[in-house]
Protein backbone atom coordinates (compact mmCIF):
# COMPACT_ATOMS: atom_id res chain seq x y z
CA UNK A 1 0.00 0.00 0.00
CA UNK A 2 1.42 3.40 -0.97
CA UNK A 3 1.66 6.26 1.51
CA UNK A 4 2.00 8.90 -1.22
CA UNK A 5 -0.97 10.25 -3.20
CA UNK A 6 -1.18 9.72 -6.93
CA UNK A 7 -1.62 12.96 -8.86
CA UNK A 8 -3.64 13.33 -12.03
CA UNK A 9 -4.69 16.32 -14.10
CA UNK A 10 -8.39 16.41 -14.93
CA UNK A 11 -10.01 18.72 -17.50
CA UNK A 12 -12.98 20.73 -16.20
CA UNK A 13 -15.04 22.34 -18.95
CA UNK A 14 -17.48 25.23 -19.16
CA UNK A 15 -17.41 28.86 -17.97
CA UNK A 16 -19.56 28.32 -14.87
CA UNK A 17 -17.55 25.35 -13.59
CA UNK A 18 -14.19 26.96 -14.32
CA UNK A 19 -15.22 30.20 -12.61
CA UNK A 20 -16.34 28.25 -9.55
CA UNK A 21 -13.10 26.29 -9.43
CA UNK A 22 -11.17 29.56 -9.56
CA UNK A 23 -13.26 30.79 -6.63
CA UNK A 24 -13.15 27.73 -4.37
CA UNK A 25 -10.14 25.62 -5.43
CA UNK A 26 -7.64 27.97 -7.11
CA UNK A 27 -4.68 26.11 -5.59
CA UNK A 28 -5.61 23.04 -7.64
CA UNK A 29 -6.00 24.81 -11.01
CA UNK A 30 -2.88 24.35 -13.14
CA UNK A 31 -3.98 26.30 -16.21
CA UNK A 32 -7.04 27.74 -17.92
CA UNK A 33 -7.34 27.43 -21.71
CA UNK A 34 -9.75 29.09 -24.11
CA UNK A 35 -10.01 30.16 -27.75
CA UNK A 36 -8.99 33.74 -28.51
CA UNK A 37 -12.40 34.20 -30.11
CA UNK A 38 -14.36 33.14 -27.01
CA UNK A 39 -16.95 35.72 -25.98
CA UNK A 40 -19.37 36.14 -23.12
CA UNK A 41 -19.97 37.95 -19.89
CA UNK A 42 -17.92 35.31 -18.10
CA UNK A 43 -14.64 36.15 -19.85
CA UNK A 44 -13.66 39.32 -17.97
CA UNK A 45 -14.34 37.80 -14.50
CA UNK A 46 -12.38 34.72 -15.53
CA UNK A 47 -9.41 36.79 -16.70
CA UNK A 48 -9.54 38.85 -13.50
CA UNK A 49 -9.62 35.75 -11.27
CA UNK A 50 -6.70 34.13 -13.08
CA UNK A 51 -4.67 37.33 -12.75
CA UNK A 52 -5.54 37.76 -9.07
CA UNK A 53 -4.65 34.14 -8.22
CA UNK A 54 -1.58 33.88 -10.42
CA UNK A 55 -3.05 31.14 -12.60
CA UNK A 56 -1.79 30.71 -16.14
CA UNK A 57 -4.39 31.71 -18.75
CA UNK A 58 -3.74 30.55 -22.31
CA UNK A 59 -5.75 31.92 -25.25
CA UNK A 60 -5.29 30.03 -28.52
CA UNK A 61 -6.60 30.15 -32.08
CA UNK A 62 -9.68 27.92 -32.17
CA UNK A 63 -8.09 25.55 -34.70
CA UNK A 64 -5.35 24.82 -32.15
CA UNK A 65 -7.69 24.86 -29.13
CA UNK A 66 -9.95 22.16 -30.56
CA UNK A 67 -6.99 19.85 -31.15
CA UNK A 68 -5.59 19.99 -27.60
CA UNK A 69 -5.07 16.41 -26.41
CA UNK A 70 -7.00 16.76 -23.17
CA UNK A 71 -9.80 19.09 -24.28
CA UNK A 72 -13.18 17.64 -23.25
CA UNK A 73 -15.43 17.03 -26.24
CA UNK A 74 -18.00 19.52 -24.92
CA UNK A 75 -15.45 22.26 -24.27
CA UNK A 76 -16.07 24.95 -26.88
CA UNK A 77 -15.47 28.04 -24.76
CA UNK A 78 -13.03 27.25 -21.94
CA UNK A 79 -11.66 24.50 -19.74
CA UNK A 80 -9.28 24.22 -16.81
CA UNK A 81 -6.59 21.70 -15.98
CA UNK A 82 -7.40 20.65 -12.42
CA UNK A 83 -4.93 18.79 -10.20
CA UNK A 84 -6.40 15.90 -8.22
CA UNK A 85 -4.69 13.65 -5.70
CA UNK A 86 -5.81 10.19 -4.58
CA UNK A 87 -4.29 7.49 -2.42
CA UNK A 88 -4.15 3.90 -3.64
CA UNK A 89 -4.92 1.66 -0.69
CA UNK A 90 -5.13 2.60 2.98
CA UNK A 91 -1.43 2.81 3.82
CA UNK A 92 -1.45 6.51 4.73
CA UNK A 93 -4.71 6.16 6.66
CA UNK A 94 -3.53 3.20 8.76
CA UNK A 95 0.00 4.47 9.34
CA UNK A 96 -0.81 5.48 12.92
CA UNK A 97 -3.25 3.99 15.48
CA UNK A 98 -6.58 5.87 15.43
CA UNK A 99 -7.76 8.09 18.26
CA UNK A 100 -11.32 7.85 19.62
CA UNK A 101 -12.25 10.98 17.62
CA UNK A 102 -10.96 9.71 14.26
CA UNK A 103 -13.72 9.30 11.67
CA UNK A 104 -13.66 7.86 8.15
CA UNK A 105 -16.47 8.17 5.59
CA UNK A 106 -16.80 4.99 3.51
CA UNK A 107 -18.93 5.04 0.36
CA UNK A 108 -20.09 1.72 -1.11
CA UNK A 109 -20.58 2.21 -4.86
CA UNK A 110 -21.83 5.79 -4.81
CA UNK A 111 -21.98 6.51 -8.55
CA UNK A 112 -23.44 10.00 -8.88
CA UNK A 113 -20.70 12.68 -9.07
CA UNK A 114 -23.01 15.32 -7.60
CA UNK A 115 -23.75 13.13 -4.59
CA UNK A 116 -20.07 12.35 -4.13
CA UNK A 117 -19.16 16.03 -4.16
CA UNK A 118 -21.92 16.86 -1.68
CA UNK A 119 -20.81 14.04 0.65
CA UNK A 120 -17.20 15.24 0.59
CA UNK A 121 -18.43 18.74 1.40
CA UNK A 122 -20.48 17.49 4.36
CA UNK A 123 -17.62 15.32 5.62
CA UNK A 124 -15.12 18.17 5.68
CA UNK A 125 -17.70 20.51 7.22
CA UNK A 126 -18.05 18.11 10.17
CA UNK A 127 -14.31 17.62 10.53
CA UNK A 128 -14.00 14.33 8.62
CA UNK A 129 -11.05 14.38 6.28
CA UNK A 130 -10.74 10.78 5.10
CA UNK A 131 -13.04 9.29 2.43
CA UNK A 132 -12.73 5.68 1.23
CA UNK A 133 -14.11 4.60 -2.16
CA UNK A 134 -13.91 1.39 -4.19
CA UNK A 135 -12.02 1.54 -7.47
CA UNK A 136 -14.87 0.01 -9.48
CA UNK A 137 -18.54 1.02 -9.62
CA UNK A 138 -17.93 4.32 -7.91
CA UNK A 139 -17.92 7.86 -9.23
CA UNK A 140 -14.49 9.13 -10.25
CA UNK A 141 -13.35 12.56 -9.14
CA UNK A 142 -14.43 14.93 -11.90
CA UNK A 143 -15.05 18.63 -12.32
CA UNK A 144 -18.61 18.10 -11.12
CA UNK A 145 -17.34 16.51 -7.90
CA UNK A 146 -14.83 19.30 -7.38
CA UNK A 147 -17.43 22.01 -7.87
CA UNK A 148 -20.13 20.31 -5.77
CA UNK A 149 -17.67 19.90 -2.92
CA UNK A 150 -17.44 23.73 -2.78
CA UNK A 151 -13.72 23.67 -2.02
CA UNK A 152 -13.86 20.77 0.44
CA UNK A 153 -12.07 18.43 -1.98
CA UNK A 154 -8.85 20.34 -1.35
CA UNK A 155 -9.10 19.46 2.35
CA UNK A 156 -10.09 15.79 1.97
CA UNK A 157 -7.96 12.69 1.55
CA UNK A 158 -9.47 10.30 -1.00
CA UNK A 159 -8.54 6.62 -0.71
CA UNK A 160 -9.35 4.16 -3.51
CA UNK A 161 -9.36 0.46 -2.65
CA UNK A 162 -9.63 -2.63 -4.83
CA UNK A 163 -11.74 -4.58 -2.34
CA UNK A 164 -13.96 -2.55 -0.02
CA UNK A 165 -14.74 -5.55 2.21
CA UNK A 166 -11.06 -6.17 2.89
CA UNK A 167 -10.54 -2.46 3.49
CA UNK A 168 -13.26 -2.57 6.15
CA UNK A 169 -11.59 -5.61 7.70
CA UNK A 170 -8.34 -3.61 7.84
CA UNK A 171 -10.12 -0.65 9.45
CA UNK A 172 -11.75 -2.94 12.02
CA UNK A 173 -8.43 -4.61 12.81
CA UNK A 174 -6.91 -1.14 13.29
CA UNK A 175 -9.57 -0.36 15.90
CA UNK A 176 -12.35 1.34 13.96
CA UNK A 177 -15.99 0.51 14.69
CA UNK A 178 -18.09 0.12 11.53
CA UNK A 179 -21.44 1.94 11.44
CA UNK A 180 -23.63 1.25 8.42
CA UNK A 181 -26.70 3.08 7.13
CA UNK A 182 -29.86 1.20 6.14
CA UNK A 183 -33.31 2.32 5.01
CA UNK A 184 -35.02 0.18 7.63
CA UNK A 185 -34.27 -2.39 10.28
CA UNK A 186 -31.44 -0.56 12.02
CA UNK A 187 -31.18 1.27 15.32
CA UNK A 188 -32.50 4.87 15.29
CA UNK A 189 -29.91 7.32 14.01
CA UNK A 190 -31.16 10.34 16.02
CA UNK A 191 -29.33 10.39 19.33
CA UNK A 192 -26.97 7.54 18.43
CA UNK A 193 -23.68 7.88 20.30
CA UNK A 194 -21.36 6.26 17.67
CA UNK A 195 -18.38 5.91 20.04
CA UNK A 196 -14.74 5.11 19.34
CA UNK A 197 -12.75 5.47 16.13
CA UNK A 198 -15.56 5.27 13.59
CA UNK A 199 -16.08 4.36 9.95
CA UNK A 200 -19.44 5.65 8.69
CA UNK A 201 -20.64 3.62 5.70
CA UNK A 202 -23.11 4.89 3.10
CA UNK A 203 -24.46 2.59 0.40
CA UNK A 204 -25.23 3.25 -3.24
CA UNK A 205 -28.06 5.55 -4.29
CA UNK A 206 -30.21 2.74 -5.69
CA UNK A 207 -29.44 -0.37 -3.64
CA UNK A 208 -27.79 0.76 -0.43
CA UNK A 209 -24.95 -1.25 1.05
CA UNK A 210 -24.08 -4.58 -0.46
CA UNK A 211 -24.76 -7.61 1.74
CA UNK A 212 -21.08 -8.35 2.28
CA UNK A 213 -20.50 -4.78 3.46
CA UNK A 214 -23.62 -4.75 5.62
CA UNK A 215 -22.57 -7.99 7.33
CA UNK A 216 -19.30 -6.45 8.48
CA UNK A 217 -20.95 -3.57 10.34
CA UNK A 218 -20.85 -3.39 14.14
CA UNK A 219 -24.10 -1.42 14.14
CA UNK A 220 -26.75 -0.55 11.56
CA UNK A 221 -28.59 2.76 11.76
CA UNK A 222 -31.71 4.06 10.07
CA UNK A 223 -33.81 7.21 9.96
CA UNK A 224 -37.50 6.39 9.52
CA UNK A 225 -39.35 9.03 7.48
CA UNK A 226 -41.84 11.10 9.45
CA UNK A 227 -44.10 11.33 6.41
CA UNK A 228 -43.75 7.69 5.33
CA UNK A 229 -42.44 8.81 1.94
CA UNK A 230 -39.59 6.78 0.47
CA UNK A 231 -35.99 7.29 1.59
CA UNK A 232 -33.60 10.21 1.76
CA UNK A 233 -31.10 11.06 -0.95
CA UNK A 234 -27.80 9.35 -0.09
CA UNK A 235 -25.92 12.63 0.28
CA UNK A 236 -28.60 14.05 2.60
CA UNK A 237 -28.44 10.95 4.80
CA UNK A 238 -24.65 11.18 4.80
CA UNK A 239 -24.89 14.73 6.14
CA UNK A 240 -27.20 13.63 8.97
CA UNK A 241 -24.99 10.63 9.72
CA UNK A 242 -21.93 12.88 9.93
CA UNK A 243 -23.82 15.35 12.10
CA UNK A 244 -24.74 12.67 14.65
CA UNK A 245 -21.11 11.57 14.85
CA UNK A 246 -20.00 15.22 15.23
CA UNK A 247 -22.68 15.87 17.87
CA UNK A 248 -21.50 12.88 19.89
CA UNK A 249 -17.93 14.20 19.87
CA UNK A 250 -18.81 17.80 20.72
Amino acid sequence: MSDAPERTILPVEGPARVLELLEVLPERVEEVLLPKSAKGGWRTPLEDLCAARGIKLTALPYAIFEKLHDRPEKARKVYARFRHEEYSGLGALLAAPPTPRDTVLVLDQVEDPGNLGAMIRSAVWFGVRDVVLPIRRAAPITGTVAVRSAGALAHARIFRVKNLGRALDDLKQAGYLLYGSVVEGGDPLPGASLPGPAALIIGSEAKGMREGIRGRCDQLLTLPPASGVGSLNASVFAGLFLYERWRGLA
